[in-house]
């Protein structure tokens, strides 16, 4: 090889000297840092698995900020969830009980508001509508009141009434068994 050596990986995002680093996609692709950021997904997965809360601080404190870290976050919170859900709640208790949690859990919220909304649909909803994406957030503010009512339908019914909330996430949540 005949060239500089840059200090940087591969990165069609990041220019030096004025040209692109890396080459972003097709059979010529050179995006390492990429490839680094989906190793960084896939060693924090597979971490969670036996030690959760250690698997998403490394991310937290060893991935760069952007979309791909807040996907890694979102999915080891979620293999987590689905592989002890009581640990990750009782965790994320604590990222909470001194006020709101860092920013970088974001991503995680939908994830947690699901969980919630299994014992506890009234803070689920609490932190369902502090999903930032709108259409996301009304989504999962659907989910959680159809399950409500499956478990107490006055206590969901009583909540749609008061609730200021859009009439798509009350369309999307149906009608309760009850008028049907």
């Amino acid at each position: 090889y005949v060239g500089n050596t840059i200090p940087h990986f591969s990165n069609p995002n990041v220019d030096f000297d004025g040209q692109p680093t890396g080459i972003a996609s097709g059979t010529s692709s050179a995006d390492n840092a990429r490839t680094i950021n989906n190793l960084r997904s896939i060693i924090a997965r597979r971490w969670v698995r036996s030690d959760g809360e250690a698997a998403l601080i490394w991310l937290a404190e060893e991935s760069p900020e952007g979309h791909a870290k807040d996907l890694a976050v979102r999915a080891s919170f979620a293999l987590w969830g689905q592989l002890d859900r009581e640990a990750v709640l009782a965790w994320m208790e604590t990222q909470t009980s001194t006020g709101e949690p860092a920013a970088w859990l974001r991503p995680v919220y939908p994830v947690y508001a699901r969980l919630l909304g299994e014992d506890a649909p009234a803070d689920a909803i609490e932190w369902a509508e502090r999903i930032e994406g709108e259409e996301e957030r009304e989504i999962v503010l659907a989910e959680i009141v159809q399950a409500w009512r499956q478990i107490d339908e006055d206590a969901a019914e009583a909540w749609l009434l008061q609730a200021s909330r859009s009439e798509r996430a009350g369309e999307t949540a149906g009608t309760p068994d009850s008028q049907r």
